[in-house]
């Protein structure tokens, strides 16, 4: 009798410690999930990590990793959900919980529904700008801020938040966050009074948002400067040295931050989790852009070339670096022409960049789309207006299309125009007039 009630009490535990699933990210029956958002299954208690990520299964089929933070598990697909397909989730009976003694849990399925990618921008070019969001499939167009009066804008790896600097009304910028899926409206983050707080890139983990802080001009110091915002814990710090002017950051695909430091004449490479920093020397300081591996980065600096004793001349060129050596290579290699805002594709085979020829036979108005191989190889225009200017270059998230902004040079009133293009050049398409700032939202 005693054997009995000692098992019926074991059994009694085992039951009370059986785990439960608390609650998953996406949720069943999410809709317009972002085809980068992790997968999170909450439990009620510390698992045996090889229970479940044993039992976890996906469709349709996604390589990707697996990490703990306490009793939930995250799964990052190394690929992004298919757009505007049902994804189903099955967690396999059995999953136990850390303790000696539990049941296993019983088996689960859900499913939820992935967003169409979508090409984020900002409208009108004229006045006070709001984000907006349009499915190059449909033509469809979302507005997801309401006189918001939007300077600039990031979109977090996962798709799930977009950051980004609003004039106030003294004179500066605040930081805001909207999540797309909250529903509700967005969170100021800092409120920078008379200071404009810009420019604002979130880092490939979600941590940190760097942005550029532009004191007022009443201000004794009028020099701008990188600061970094710490997301988990809601404060902000300088980065650098505070009697150098700093701006354009940008993070690379494996958490490293560039940013030009303007007294120094330099890009500077910034490791957070070492803390280290590279200077590569660039005279112009122009916005760049990262090869996905994160070793390479790419800008454009002005140079002069002395044609004689009383005379010289200026070109443009773009120059890759090698963040590991410090090394640069010219890979315009031309000395009659005016190369700028180059951007790695995102499978870092191609760059595509704006070209305006300075030869007197030749010599543009516009600068151009063009493109070459990531090796400066195999130059050629995509665009060939020569009045227009395309710049604020954006690689859709498979690297097949383009997005730029279009400036027609002979028409100085006319608004910039939005427009896409396929990566070899063909069909091109003006989206909106008065768009600007596009980002693809994963």
């Amino acid at each position: 009798m005693v054997l009995l009630l000692a098992a019926a009490g074991l059994a009694f535990f085992a039951w009370r410690q059986t785990p439960r699933l608390v609650e998953t990210f996406p949720a069943e029956g999410a809709v317009d999930v972002p085809a980068a958002a992790p997968l999170r299954i909450t439990f009620s208690a510390p698992m045996e990590a090889e229970s479940v990520s044993g039992r976890l299964s996906i469709e349709p089929e996604r390589p990707g990793t697996f990490a703990w933070q306490g009793s939930t598990v995250i799964f990052t697909p190394s690929q992004p959900w298919p757009s505007g397909e049902t994804v189903r989730v099955t967690l396999a009976s059995g999953a136990r919980a850390q303790t000696t003694l539990s049941f296993g849990l019983a088996g689960q399925s859900w499913a939820f529904t992935t967003a169409q990618t979508l090409l984020a921008y900002l409208w009108p070019a004229s006045g006070p700008a709001d984000l907006y969001a349009l499915d190059p499939l449909t033509g469809d167009i979302r507005r997801l801020t309401t006189d918001a009066n939007i300077l600039d804008y990031t979109i977090s790896a996962d798709g799930l938040v977009v950051y980004y600097s609003a004039a106030n009304s003294q004179g500066g910028a605040d930081l805001f966050a909207l999540n797309r899926l909250s529903g509700a409206g967005a969170d100021r983050l800092l409120a920078c009074g008379q200071t404009a707080c810009r420019s604002p890139v979130v880092s490939p983990d979600g941590l940190r948002l760097a942005y550029e802080s532009v004191p007022h001009l009443t201000a004794s110091r009028q020099m701008a400067q990188i600061w970094l915002y710490d997301l988990v814990t809601g404060t902000a710090a300088p980065l650098g040295d505070p009697a150098h002017e700093t701006i354009l950051p940008g993070w690379s695909p494996t958490g490293m931050l560039a940013y030009y430091d303007r007294t120094s004449q330099a890009y500077i490479i910034y490791d957070p989790q070492a803390e280290n920093k590279i200077s590569l020397p660039n005279q112009t300081g122009q916005g760049g852009s990262w090869s996905p591996d994160g070793r390479y980065f790419v800008a454009a600096e002005i140079s002069l070339t002395r044609l004689d004793a009383a005379t010289e001349v200026g070109n443009s060129r773009v120059l890759r670096y090698d963040t590991a050596t410090g090394a640069a290579v010219d890979l315009t290699q031309a000395d009659d022409v005016e190369d700028a805002n180059p951007v790695f594709s995102t499978d870092g085979k191609l760059i595509a960049f704006g070209r305006k020829y300075l030869d007197p036979a030749r010599w543009t108005l516009g600068r151009p789309l063009w493109m070459m191989n990531a090796d400066g190889s195999e130059v050629h225009p995509v665009m060939t207006d020569p009045l227009r200017v395309d710049y604020d270059l954006a690689w859709s998230l498979d690297g097949q299309q383009l997005a730029f902004v279009r400036f027609d040079q002979g028409a100085p009133t006319h608004p910039p125009e939005l427009w896409l293009v396929n990566a070899d050049g063909t069909e091109p398409l003006e989206l909106v007039v008065g768009g600007y700032a596009p980002q693809w939202v994963p």
